[in-house]
């Protein structure tokens, strides 16, 4: 779930928790304690989600690194070969 679809959903129990309804306030205490589930639930997959960002931009920035290194190699190998030929 997206975090604009769990904003919506998280929305919707809150107006449902606030709702005067008869029906609903026999219901509130499991709404509310969804609620509450849903919100810790959001925390933890955003949470989750920056911890995948930052190592996805490690992971770029090594590589980047790699082919900085090879390109290096690549540009000294010829440079010792170019007298050569």
């Amino acid at each position: 779930m997206d975090g604009i679809a769990m904003d919506s959903v998280l929305k919707e129990l809150e107006q449902l928790i606030n709702s005067e309804d008869n029906l609903i306030a026999n219901e509130s205490h499991q709404i509310q304690s969804l609620y509450f589930d849903l919100r810790f639930l959001g925390t933890i997959l955003k949470d989750m989600g920056e911890k995948q960002l930052h190592e996805q931009n490690d992971e770029a920035e090594n590589l980047a690194m790699q082919i900085s290194c090879v390109a290096y190699g690549t540009g000294e190998s010829s440079a010792l070969l170019w007298p050569m030929l």
